[in-house]
């Protein structure tokens, strides 16, 4: 009953009956598999249906009631964090989240990983390094500054944040600050390599940096510390998120989809651009998506897109969506003309999404975590194992 309930009050979605309180890939009983999947656990709250399959939202429970701001998926684990130093974990199979000691009380807002190790950003320039089971230290980034968002980048880790903060951290833990030439807030960051085809071996590599008022960098990597050069916005509103959606052409339904590789998501709406060009420095333009703007003018405030190109389903194979979160609980998937909204009843602002191959995790206000799969999915590798497929 509850399910229904929940599926009601969702806009636009469609329900099923009653879904298992724990749902997993389907493995034939010769099959053994030991990749990163995740048992969903506790109260399943919606069940939005596409045309080629049915997407399941589960509400785990959680050891915390602590704000959680950021959140990954690598191997082996799955990761949250957030308020007070909060960090949870949780691994494969059907384990449930706990939580580990923190170096830290500052509050954590973004998470990276480097050879499956996680690095975490913050409050105040809290900068965290994942040792190994469940230890974590405390590094000096070298700066007071909030930091927003963090990325790798081959040896090397980038995070930005309050007044133009750059920081770059070498693969021996040293730390350098890299001059931005602006003093707005930085809100995400993107790395972008493309091969040029000239040369053998010879790349362009490039972080595109934004944040408040439209504020759009490209940073060359080529030099060191890289030399970053402010560009012309395709819009003045806030930016919020710069997003890679080269691997989800088909998902993303906008003017010219097929030939973007990265998408900005703007605090006004969801029309800061698509680039244009496959070599960095990207030219953005505005290209409004077919949505409907949310209770604040936005349909959502972070967007998921997977790297995975297919998966395969019950009924054959199928490309992942992309998933929007926002306020409220609520939030919407994309798969082409199709937008799938939702909206979960009690539930507070959800901040951040990430996902591998079979699991997408959502988490926002007050320690609320989500789990999201495609019903019965299997990954390409499982296929490959079950059925000696390509």
């Amino acid at each position: 009953m509850r399910t229904s309930v929940l599926c009601a009050l969702a806009l636009g979605v469609g329900c099923t009956g009653p879904v298992p309180a724990r749902l997993a890939p389907y493995f034939p009983p010769s099959v053994v598999y030991e990749g990163p999947y995740f048992v969903a656990r506790g109260k399943p709250v919606a069940t939005l249906e596409l045309s080629d399959y049915a997407y399941e939202l589960t509400l785990e429970a959680s050891p915390s009631a602590a704000d959680l701001h950021a959140v990954l998926v690598t191997g082996k684990f799955a990761f949250a964090f957030g308020d007070e130093g909060t960090i949870l974990v949780r691994a494969g199979g059907d384990s449930p989240w706990r939580a580990v000691v923190s170096p830290t009380e500052r509050r954590l807002w973004a998470v990276t990983k480097r050879a499956e190790k996680p690095f975490v950003v913050g409050e105040r320039g809290a900068w965290l390094k994942y040792e190994a089971e469940d230890r974590w230290t405390l590094e000096d980034s070298g700066t007071e500054h909030t930091l927003y968002a963090v990325i790798s980048a081959r040896e090397q880790t980038f995070a930005v944040g309050e007044h133009g903060t750059l920081v770059q951290r070498d693969e021996h833990g040293g730390f350098t600050q890299v001059p931005t030439r602006t003093e707005a807030t930085l809100r995400d960051l993107l790395y972008v390599e493309e091969h040029t085809g000239q040369n053998a071996g010879e790349s362009l590599r490039h972080l595109v940096l934004v944040g408040d008022a439209g504020t759009l960098i490209d940073c060359a990597l080529r030099v060191d510390p890289p030399a970053c050069i402010p560009r012309v916005s395709p819009s003045p509103e806030d930016l919020l998120q710069i997003v890679d959606v080269s691997a989800a052409p088909v998902a993303l339904h906008a003017p010219h989809a097929r030939q973007s590789s990265t998408l900005i998501l703007g605090a006004q709406g969801f029309t800061a651009g698509v680039s244009w060009g496959r070599l960095p420095p990207f030219d953005f333009v505005p290209t409004p998506l077919t949505l409907s703007a949310g209770p604040s003018g936005l349909p959502g405030t972070r967007l998921y897109v997977s790297r995975v190109r297919k998966l395969f389903a019950p009924q054959g194979a199928v490309q992942p969506p992309l998933l929007l979160i926002g306020e409220q609980g609520s939030g919407t998937l994309l798969m082409g003309e199709q937008h799938v909204p939702f909206a979960i009843a009690g539930l507070g602002d959800l901040h951040d999404v990430a996902g591998n191959d079979l699991t997408t995790y959502i988490v926002g206000a007050g320690g609320t975590i989500l789990h999201g799969a495609i019903r019965g999915a299997q990954s390409e590798m499982i296929h490959e194992v079950i059925y000696g497929a390509k």
